[in-house]
């Protein structure tokens, strides 16, 4: 027989063979555990929650494990729950700790027929993650026109704005990084001529700091092919008319766009008339027979559309 304090297991034989076993446990010893310990294996944000699981088994059965699991990281408690069928789940909120990898503990308390046990295992916490929310006034530009871009900058877990600077892109260039105020920033953009007109890419880059994740933010803006439109007037005294003839061209030379559509002509609050242009020309011819004599400033404007920004020409006619 055994005298010292202990747990004992007998196997029972019969003709050679095992047939059974005993547990002997000697001076109220206890049996020993084994505890194991799941974290998740992708890093947790500040601002979210973590889930942590243990559970707690031996191979010296006395009778159903009781008892508790704590949960701790680094001397502090971040929570217990009681063991149900050998396993505990809690789960905290990750917070007042900076980025970085930190060892989890679970504790087993052990009951009165079992030891205690523990295991340990890493977490590694990123900042607060973020987003970023963009706007561009206008969001329809015409080349050579100046923008606002304006970012606001989010924890999505809420909470105070984040602090550090944002980085502004347009057309795959990065511009100075503007400092958060309350979350937010702008930037004016004071000239995109030349740019190639259609859909382009705005952007705004969070670019973190010690407590908070970088992140982006984008939106398509539309750019208008900017155009130039001048006008000349010729008066015909011998058949009474006025022939203006408007020429609409895109700003910039480097456009492979060509304006087309039509040209408005008008004279104070007369209008003239509207007329469609053909290789960039438009012509319209007027009787001015029932006009009185003096001088008339004549204005031809073309209209903006969707691929093409307005613009307009002046002169001006003496009427005989």
């Amino acid at each position: 027989s055994q005298s010292t304090p202990g747990v004992y297991t007998y196997a029972v034989t019969c003709g050679g063979t095992e047939t059974g076993y005993a547990i002997l446990r000697v001076g109220g010893a206890k049996a020993p555990t084994s505890t194991t310990l799941q974290v998740p294996s992708a890093p947790v944000a500040l601002g979210n929650s973590l889930t942590l699981t243990a559970g707690s088994v031996t191979s010296q059965y006395l009778g159903a494990l009781t008892g508790t699991v704590t949960f701790s990281s680094g001397g502090i408690i971040l929570g217990s729950a009681k063991l149900t069928n050998g396993a505990v789940k809690l789960t905290v909120k990750v917070a007042n700790v900076a980025p970085g990898t930190y060892p989890v503990t679970a504790t087993y308390s052990g009951d009165a027929n079992y030891q205690v046990s523990s295991a340990t295992q890493s977490v590694q916490v990123l900042g607060f993650a973020t987003a970023v929310t963009l706007k561009v006034n206008p969001d329809t530009v015409t080349q050579g026109q100046s923008v606002t871009f304006s970012a606001t900058v989010a924890r999505t877990a809420g909470g105070t704005p984040p602090g550090g600077t944002v980085s502004f892109e347009w057309a795959g260039t990065y511009f100075a990084n503007e400092p958060l105020i309350h979350g937010a920033a702008s930037i004016l953009i004071p000239n995109i001529g030349g740019i190639t007109p259609g859909p382009e890419t705005a952007g705004a880059l969070y670019n973190g700091d010690g407590t908070d994740q970088s992140s982006y933010g984008n939106l398509y803006a539309l750019i208008l092919c900017a155009t130039t439109t001048s006008v000349q007037a010729a008066v015909s005294r011998s058949s009474q008319t006025v022939t203006l003839t408007a020429t609409v061209v895109p700003t910039y030379p480097n456009s492979a766009y060509l304006p087309h559509g039509s040209v408005t002509f008008t004279s104070g609050n007369l209008n003239l008339g509207t007329v469609n242009f053909t290789n960039q020309v438009a012509v319209l011819k007027f009787s001015y027979a029932d006009l009185p004599a003096g001088t008339y400033p004549i204005v031809a404007t073309y209209s903006q559309g969707t691929v093409y920004g307005g613009s307009s020409g002046t002169t001006s006619v003496v009427l005989p």
